[in-house]
């Protein structure tokens, strides 16, 4: 009982210290002008919850996964990718949209391409510990699950940041290297996690 609530106890702490994190670092990089606009905008709120949801449902999953005799439930397992898919559906309704071209473009896409990796590093730092310190049985998933809710929370910091919220600039900018992400992450799970057994 007492290390249940442990574990517990340093799930919510690791989460809380992504959370923390992240929002000192988007801080730092400085907000969007309009974000305070952006927070009164129903599609903003949505894609930004399907985000969050994709945060909290992948990180609930890798504490399972990580915590001896837990397990990991067939809902459970599905949420994550519920959630994920539920954001890429609400970017894509927004399609088809006018298309932003030319260098400064670009140079603004791999802007938000670098900010996500850099948000994402202790949300995913802190998982992959946790996940390290249990028995991992399905290495490619719960190392996707890592990157899933590393990433969404750093893409969620990313769309704070960023004002570019035209739909073919979020499909590729923020949905792309998310996916490739969570992608990445599935296929070097074995090797990620070929010493913790």
């Amino acid at each position: 009982m007492r290390r249940g609530r442990a574990e517990r106890g340093q799930y919510r702490g690791g989460l809380g210290l992504s959370v923390v994190a992240v929002s000192a670092l988007v801080a730092l990089l400085g907000l969007r002008a309009d974000l305070a606009s952006k927070l009164r905008d129903p599609v903003y709120l949505r894609e930004s919850g399907a985000l969050l949801l994709s945060f909290v449902f992948a990180g609930s999953s890798t504490f399972r996964l990580a915590t001896p005799g837990l397990g990991e439930s067939r809902a459970l397992r599905l949420l994550p990718s519920f959630a994920l898919l539920s954001w890429l559906a609400l970017v894509g309704l927004r399609y088809p949209a006018p298309v932003d071209s030319g260098a400064a473009s670009e140079a603004a896409g791999w802007a938000c391409v670098w900010r996500m990796l850099a948000l994402s590093f202790v949300p995913g730092a802190a998982l992959f510990g946790m996940l390290r310190q249990g028995a991992v049985f399905t290495r490619a998933w719960a190392a996707s699950l890592v990157v899933l809710a590393s990433a969404a929370l750093a893409m969620l910091g990313t769309q704070a940041i960023c004002a570019k919220d035209g739909a073919h600039h979020v499909l590729l900018w923020h949905c792309v290297p998310l996916a490739a992400a969570v992608f990445s992450g599935a296929v070097l799970g074995r090797t990620l996690f070929s010493s913790s057994r």
